[in-house]
């Protein structure tokens, strides 16, 4: 008889994420969240998921950290939420 393997985890500071099915991905990325438990379960083709399968699995947006070098020294660095980079007036050799 054809079953469909449904299957969620628990992860660090989500707590327990929605179903995932038959190869779906489950869980997390990019984060640095470990999963700490996993729960799975058989379903007849075609029958309901346990629960909600909305969102089994969450991935970080991408981000770019940077750091200049001017004139003798390292700046502070800066996420991609500051994108520009500027000496404020000051000519300075790169």
């Amino acid at each position: 008889q054809a079953m469909s393997v449904y299957y969620r985890v628990h992860s660090q500071t989500f707590g327990w994420l929605d179903w995932a099915c038959n190869g779906q991905s489950a869980g997390s990325a990019g984060y640095a969240k470990r999963i700490e438990a996993i729960q799975i379960v058989l379903v007849k083709k075609g029958g309901a998921a346990p629960g909600s399968t909305a969102t089994p699995y969450k991935e970080a947006p991408p981000s770019v950290t940077y750091q200049t070098y001017i004139s003798g020294g390292w700046q502070r660095k800066l996420a991609a939420e500051s994108p520009v980079f500027s000496l404020r007036g000051n000519w300075t050799r790169f």
